[in-house]
């Protein structure tokens, strides 16, 4: 059997591709999806919005629940409320999802599924609830299933002051866009 020439064995190595892994597998890409909280709220004769967080899904994809991380509501004083989120969609009652939900954004009877701030100063607690605080300085807000197209396209909610509260504060907007 005839050995191959030095050319032919340049030419084959030319042609076959590298074995070396590449890099593009272990460079973030360029964009990726950012979520956006947004509260709207009336004080005296004017409507006030405010972005109160943002926060990036993982460089490769929002495959894990996001939270975000935030001060204040500016509609609610620290200390002197616990604050309540409803959102429309997660709502499982009829009365809740179809009556007064442009209101009370779900949650326009007691029954009806509301986000509790929940204490949690050890930080243990953002899997299991919504919303959490941590008693001083910062609320989270944990979005568990940021892969959802809902958030393409806006989720409203509504903010209480209280659980017991009839009617909310502001209005909560939560969306993800490509950065």
């Amino acid at each position: 059997m005839a050995r191959p020439s030095p050319l032919c064995l340049l030419l084959l190595l030319t042609l076959l591709p590298p074995i070396v892994p590449s890099n593009s597998l272990l460079t973030e890409p360029p964009f990726r999806w950012r979520f956006y909280l947004h509260e709207t709220w009336t004080q005296g004769n004017w409507l006030s919005t405010v972005t109160l967080a943002t926060v990036d899904c993982q460089p490769h994809g929002c495959q894990a629940q996001v939270t975000f991380n935030f001060t204040s509501f500016k509609s609610v004083l620290r200390g002197w409320s616990n604050p309540t989120i409803c959102f429309v969609y997660d709502q499982t009652h009829s009365n809740c999802r179809d009556y007064w939900a442009d209101t009370n954004g779900g949650c326009p009877y007691a029954y009806c599924h509301m986000h509790v701030t929940q204490l949690d100063t050890a930080k243990k607690l953002q899997h299991t609830y919504r919303l959490t605080s941590d008693g001083r300085t910062t609320y989270f807000l944990t979005i568990p299933d940021p892969w959802d197209s809902r958030w393409v396209s806006r989720v409203t909610g509504r903010l209480y002051q209280w659980p017991t509260d009839s009617y909310p504060v502001s209005k909560l907007r939560i969306f993800r866009t490509y950065v």
